[in-house]
């Protein structure tokens, strides 16, 4: 089982635009520095979303431990392995013994490393539910 979380500020905006030539782009841009976002999910190889949750601010090791224990482990079978990165919430003492009382075994990745996430492998297309793009579901498989 895989875990991740990503983060987002309701004031970010794209600083390009699109338009016809010759005509200028209009948009709306928040004055604002806006609130943080947070949402944190898991992801079973073979069995898709385990849990997630969204909320307001950033990730600390407080929030990390409430989604441990109220939505990921009632959610996890005794002796399963949780692949996680390695932010200092999902470190904590607290994190680690509801883990360990639980009977799942922490596993943590290297310091960048999205080749072993499978989270940060299903890329932004995965977000949006309609599956890769057609050049990557088209590649030929490796010679046997």
């Amino acid at each position: 089982m895989f875990l991740d979380e990503t983060g987002s500020n309701v004031a970010m905006t794209r600083r390009l635009a699109r338009s016809r030539r010759g005509s200028p782009v209009y948009g709306a841009v928040p004055h604002n520095r806006g609130k943080n976002l947070t949402v944190v999910g898991a992801v079973r190889v073979e069995g898709g979303l385990v849990a997630w949750r969204s909320m307001d601010g950033v990730m600390t090791g407080a929030r990390f431990l409430a989604f441990v224990v109220e939505a990921l482990l009632p959610e996890l079978p005794e002796g399963d392995v949780r692949v996680m990165g390695n932010l200092s919430a999902h470190k904590t003492r607290a994190v680690r013994e509801a883990l360990a009382a639980g009977g799942v075994a922490p596993l943590y990745l290297p310091r960048y490393s999205p080749e072993f996430n499978r989270s940060s492998c299903a890329g932004p297309w995965s977000r949006r539910g309609s599956g890769p793009p057609a050049r990557e579901r088209a590649r030929p498989s490796a010679p046997e």
